[in-house]
């Protein structure tokens, strides 16, 4: 299972995929006060109420418009996951085109 986090201004919208199969999806508030501990709280309240355990994900994306809550998701994932996850920025090489003016 693959596990990514979309950081907006307003909320985190992250979501669980088994394949290309999205198991469940669900916001956070995006708040750049809460620590990685904290964040990993909410996480993994909705991972287990979904049946799914910490261990289970393989891997994370993680994409976001706020600089310094990227950091603390980064810190989380590699704190309660093990994982180093893939960010995906505006210099991410990807099979689809950025029509954005302002590619950031």
């Amino acid at each position: 299972m693959v596990l990514i986090f979309d950081i907006g201004n307003t909320n985190i919208t992250a979501a669980v995929f088994k394949g290309s199969e999205i198991l469940f999806h669900f916001r956070l508030r995006t708040d750049t006060h809460y620590t990685e501990d904290q964040y990993f709280a909410s996480v993994k309240a909705i991972l287990e109420k979904n049946t799914v355990a910490p261990q289970d994900i393989e891997g994370c994306f993680v994409g976001s418009v706020v600089p310094d809550l990227t950091t603390v998701i980064v810190r989380m994932v590699e704190k309660y996951f093990s994982k180093t996850p893939l960010l995906l920025t505006a210099k991410t090489r990807l099979n689809i085109t950025n029509m954005y003016r302002n590619k950031s």
